[in-house]
């Protein structure tokens, strides 16, 4: 539906706006995806998540992981995030402190730290016992 909006755009500029703001369009995911060099496993992110209310959250984001966030569909929190070991969060940047509002859709909020492109082990079952890692992460 979105390349058909952006057609119409060019002789009805109103209407893509109309159709994003009916509601028309779920919300899926918020999601960050971090760059970063580092081995599987160590640190590259601290992560920091505020919800209205005052209540926090803290978590550690290690390579080759994908970490769900508890933030539920529409719910709105502020995503504190601090890069390690040389990850980029923001490739136009150069600080390592980053502070975003995200916002909940049906699949809540993830910060993939899988690294592109995917790397998975040719050994079938280790393969697939990642597989099933990162789908167990989303609560699959």
């Amino acid at each position: 539906m979105s390349p058909t909006l952006g057609a119409i755009a060019e002789f009805s500029p109103l209407l893509p706006v109309q159709v994003f703001d009916s509601g028309t369009y779920l919300r899926l995911c918020t999601i960050v995806t971090p760059l970063s060099g580092a081995r599987y496993g160590t640190p590259i992110l601290e992560a920091r998540l505020e919800f209205e209310g005052g209540s926090e959250e803290r978590l550690e984001v290690r390579k080759g992981s994908l970490v769900s966030l508890p933030v539920q569909q529409g719910q709105i929190a502020v995503l504190n995030l601090k890069s390690l070991h040389g990850t980029l969060i923001d490739p136009h940047s150069t600080k390592n402190t980053f502070k975003y509002k995200i916002h909940g859709g049906a699949c809540g909020a993830v910060i993939d730290g899988r690294g592109r492109p995917l790397a998975l082990p040719p050994d079938a079952s280790r393969r697939r016992d990642l597989l099933k890692k990162w789908s167990m992460a989303l609560g699959g």
